[in-house]
C-alpha cells in the first residue's frame, strides 16, 4: 500500500528540518520506523519524497539481447521446439 506524499513529506520535513530521530518521526506520524528510515535515505539521495515506481519487467533485457539471434533460429527451423533451443 502507497502512502501518500503528504505523509512522506511531513515525515522528511520532521527530520531533516526539524531535527527529530527517524523512530520519534515514525512514532509522531504513525508509520513504521522502517518507512522512515528509506524514505529519508530516498531523500537525501534523490532530493524527492515521490516513491520510485513498482513492479514492471525486470527481466526481459535479458532475452532481449539474444533477439536476433532467437529470431534467426526460427526462421531457418519454424517448428524448432524450446529445448532445441537451449541446447544450441
Amino acid at each position: 500500500m502507497a502512502l501518500s506524499d503528504d505523509l512522506r513529506k511531513r515525515v522528511v520535513e520532521a527530520v531533516v528540518v526539524d531535527g527529530l530521530s527517524r523512530n520519534k518521526a515514525a512514532k509522531l506520524f504513525k508509520v513504521s520506523i522502517a518507512s522512515a528510515v528509506r524514505w529519508v535515505k530516498h531523500f537525501e539521495i534523490t532530493g524527492d519524497i515521490s516513491p520510485l515506481p513498482c513492479g514492471g519487467d525486470r527481466r526481459s533485457g535479458r532475452i532481449e539481447v539474444h533477439h536476433d539471434y532467437l529470431r534467426g533460429l526460427i526462421r531457418r527451423a519454424p517448428d524448432i521446439a524450446l529445448l532445441e533451443i537451449q541446447e544450441r
